[in-house]
This record gives C-alpha cells, structure tokens and sequence, in this order.
C-alpha cells in the first residue's frame, strides 16, 4: 500500500488515454481544500506526475489548482519543469518557465536548472546558454547540476569553446569540477575535433585528482584519432588499461 487517496492514485495512473481537464478536475476536486492549506502536498504529488513523465498531466494539475483558488507556488512550478525536463520536452519546459512570470513566481535557482537540463536533452545548446545567461541577470547562482547541463548542450552542439569557458566559470565560482563535467567537456572537444584542449582538460583532471572513467579516456582517445594523432592516442589506450582495465568496444 502507498497510503494515497485512491482519486490521487487514479489521477497518477490516468493516462492511458490522454487526460482531459475536466476528469482531472474531477479527481482534485476532494483535495483541493487540503492543498490550499497544506502546498507541500500539491508539490509531492506533481513530482510523483515528474517521475512518470508526464509534463501534459502536470499541466493540468496546475490548470485546476488555479482555477480552484490554490496559490501556485515556485516549488509547483519548478516540479512542472523538472517533468518536462525528464520527458525531454524543453518547449514545455520554457513554457512552464515563462509562465511564472505571469503568475507572478519568481524563478529560483532550481526552476532554471530543471529547464535547462530539458534544453540539453533536446539538443539546444543556444537555448540552454540563454538561460543561463538569463539566470545569472536575475542574480540567480548557477549550481554544478546547472553549470554540467550546460556544459553537456555545448557537447552535443560541437561547440568545444562555450563549453571550455564554462568549465571555466564553474572553477572561478568554486564550485566542485568532477568527472561528468570535464568527460561533457571532452566530449564537445571530442566532436570538433580538437585534440590539445582535450590534452589539457585530462591534464586537469590529474591536477584536481579526479580518476578519469571511461566515457573520458574514449573521449580523448577517439578525439586523437580523429586528428591522426596515432601515438597519442594509443599512448592513453595503454594508460586506460592501466587504470580502467576494460576498455569498451568504443575506445
């Protein structure tokens, strides 16, 4: 048994069929009450909609709680986004964004990150950088999830040098550089065929002690092939057999 009322149950297992705001305002009717006094419900419940990935119904749970007079709150919001982000739907992402403005929320840190991770999936790097850019002008402080988002769009872009500035903006905010984001770093070098900064990024990864795994050495590797780099190349095959022991199939 998971404790919850059986309408919010019914309301997390619809879907079957697409949900419609009148059978969802059905199912809220009997909380609503509840999550005007208590928000926090309201919150748990549109994570729960976020695990499931299911942004549309998301949508329509915001919809009835504004039209039942239920305060929408910034933890609402930012859990919307954060379904949108895991469905991979950045429109609806930026939608639920812009629509805080006009609910008079104010984004926080949280909402923009959740955001720009769904830009990253959908392969929109300019879109992703814009929000951060936007972030920051509302004096927001990007966070490592914020900052390794970012990084991997720049990836799957090609573009090796937004990327290397923003790895370069995370180490002058002291935030933590770890492994996923120099190996998303490497990646964007990887794709443009850029060797040396792949070196240096490596090179920073001995420096700050961070083991490398293997989506950073298959990386470096695969960006030295490309660049007829041989000996380099089969120089870090040989150290990755040291360290990693396996080497897959890519490398």
């Amino acid at each position: 048994m998971n404790g919850r009322p059986p309408e919010i149950q019914s309301l997390l297992e619809c879907g079957c069929g697409k949900p419609t705001l009148d059978g969802v305002a059905i199912l809220l009717a009997p909380r609503l009450s509840e999550w005007a006094a208590s928000p926090q419900f309201a919150t748990k419940i549109l994570s729960e909609v976020g695990k499931r990935r299911r942004p549309e119904l998301a949508e329509l749970i915001l919809t009835c709680m504004s039209e039942g007079r239920v305060e929408v709150n910034v933890f609402h919001f930012s859990a919307v986004i954060s379904a949108s982000e895991k469905a991979g739907a950045w429109t609806s992402a930026l939608h639920f964004l812009r629509e805080m403005t006009h609910a008079a929320v104010t984004p926080n840190e949280f909402s923009y990150s959740a955001a720009i991770s769904a830009f990253e999936k959908g392969g929109q790097w300019e879109g992703a950088l814009g929000l951060l850019t936007e972030m920051q002008l509302d004096r927001l402080c990007p966070n490592e999830v914020t900052y390794g988002a970012s990084i991997s769009a720049c990836a799957r872009g090609s573009n090796w040098i937004s990327a290397l500035e923003l790895l370069s903006g995370l180490q002058v905010a002291l935030l933590q550089v770890n492994v996923v984001t120099i190996s998303a770093a490497l990646t964007a070098c990887e794709k443009a065929s850029r060797w040396q900064p792949a070196m240096s990024l490596l090179e920073l990864m001995a420096r700050k002690k961070i083991n490398a795994d293997r989506i950073s050495f298959s990386s470096a590797i695969s960006t030295c092939e490309k660049c007829g780099n041989w000996e380099l190349a089969v120089g870090m095959f040989r150290a990755m057999r040291l360290d990693l022991h396996h080497p897959d199939a890519v490398s």
